[in-house]
């Protein structure tokens, strides 16, 4: 505490190289680019970009960060995701599908990491959607968010259908009173 305080109080216009630990920015606090340079120095530069251009192909990125978008099914016209989040998401299946581990944990269970990469390589658009309004329609306390992130992005495929469904029923028979 001392230390922030000596730098706090030596600031001046000149010393502006001072980064305040309480109110960073999101990119500076995630350490979004130290993890993706620490990614491609474990995997290589040409491995990283082509996961990341295969995996924004697949979710359909450039569409979703758009100004307004149609959905491809369904027609309806949506806002734009926020790019930082699916940033964070796309970093999250990056990250695991680049992993030397034999096994991944997900969910509380280990996995075999063939497994998860697969699963995670067939994501497409429809599926971060789905991880992208679970997350906004969270209300409990996540405590270890990457977790939640990669065990929601591995359930999706399994769990997409029941979850609207539900959506379907609550809106057709008033929040299920029957």
């Amino acid at each position: 505490m001392q230390d922030v305080q000596s730098n706090y109080n030596n600031l001046s216009e000149k010393n502006l190289n001072y980064n305040n630990p309480i109110n960073q920015s999101a990119e500076v606090r995630s350490g979004t680019v130290r993890d993706q340079k620490r990614l491609m120095d474990r995997i290589g530069e040409k491995e990283y970009r082509e996961y990341e251009e295969m995996i924004k192909d697949n979710i359909s990125y450039e569409m979703m960060t758009d100004e307004f978008f149609e959905h491809p099914k369904t027609g309806n016209i949506h806002k734009p995701y926020d790019k930082d989040i699916l940033d964070e998401i796309v970093f999250v299946i990056l990250d695991t599908v680049c992993s030397k581990k034999e096994t991944i944990r997900v969910g509380g269970e280990e996995k075999p990491t063939a497994i998860v990469k697969s699963r995670l390589l067939k994501l497409d658009n429809e599926h971060i959607s789905y991880v992208y309004s679970s997350l906004q329609n969270n209300t409990t306390k996540v405590y270890n968010i990457r977790s939640y992130l990669l065990t929601t992005l591995y359930n999706a495929p399994s769990s997409i259908n029941s979850y609207y469904r539900q959506e379907v029923n609550h809106d057709l028979y008033g929040g299920g009173r029957v």
